[in-house]
């Protein structure tokens, strides 16, 4: 699996800008994932900003507003990366009839061996694949284990980590970290199996869905510190089974849940890619 993280992206965005024409007066983000490249593209050649919507209707991002520009010549509408090229052909068709102004069409990461003429693109990029700022609603978390606590919400202080009345208070409080917009396969926590009505309740009010919820099967929170093999567990699920990304907030465990299982390993807390 390759991974692009946001200083990757940053690099990348350097580079391609000089490689693409000049005198661009605009760069168009196709949303979600074209916002970012596009604002760095806008940022990097000191240009305007706009989104396809804002575009059509003649507008324009300006100094954190939006404002009306006419001066605008050359635009090029802005993806993160090109598969089928679907997206890049439903923003031209929306953009038909827009006169005055030459559309260019870009996208940085590209599949290789897609080749789609009129469309700029900056690095191909092998599947399987997964970006930094996409992971939340990518289609691999339904073959991923992911973990709790440090992912989609925060850890417990030592105070709350009581395994009491303080413990329980946090299970049910705790606001959410990250929220995934696709079903996750596999949940895998260091959290005890006594719990797990608090943590059910928990996933299901925050709209967390999911296949599999493994928690540690300790009598106490003593116990499985006495047991101390939280990152063991991890990998002992990982790699005897069909997962093919692990998502851990753990720097740590992370490094040692990839050296088990040889598998690729996401460090939330960090940005590291373990391949």
């Amino acid at each position: 699996m390759i991974y692009v993280s946001y200083a990757e992206l940053a690099k990348d965005i350097v580079e391609w800008s000089q490689q693409l024409p000049r005198n661009i007066d605009a760069f168009v983000a196709l949303p979600r994932s074209g916002v970012i490249p596009a604002s760095m593209l806008a940022l990097h050649r000191n240009v305007r900003l706009t989104t396809v919507d804002d575009f059509k209707a003649g507008r324009y991002f300006l100094g954190g507003y939006r404002d009306q520009v006419r001066s605008v010549k050359k635009v090029m509408v802005i993806d993160d990366s090109l598969l089928s090229g679907k997206s890049m052909n439903d923003a031209a068709n929306k953009l038909k009839g827009i006169k005055d102004v030459q559309i260019l069409y870009g996208a940085v990461y590209v599949k290789p061996g897609v080749v789609k003429p009129g469309i700029h693109t900056f690095k191909q990029v092998e599947m399987p694949r997964i970006f930094e700022w996409n992971w939340l609603h990518h289609f691999w978390l339904q073959r991923t284990c992911m973990d709790i606590d440090g992912v989609l919400c925060r850890d417990p202080t030592n105070e709350e980590n009581d395994d009491g009345l303080r413990y329980r208070k946090f299970l049910h409080t705790v606001e959410p970290r990250h929220i995934p917009t696709v079903e996750v396969h596999t949940l895998v926590t260091s959290r005890l199996e006594q719990y797990r009505d608090d943590t059910v309740r928990w996933l299901h009010r925050h709209g967390v869905t999911y296949k599999n919820l493994i928690m540690h099967p300790a009598e106490s929170a003593k116990a499985r510190r006495k047991a101390g093999d939280h990152s063991k567990r991890k990998a002992q699920v990982y790699r005897d089974s069909h997962y093919q990304l692990f998502i851990e907030s753990s720097q740590r465990q992370a490094e040692d849940i990839h050296a088990r299982t040889d598998k690729p390993v996401l460090c939330t807390d960090t940005g590291a890619f373990y391949s």
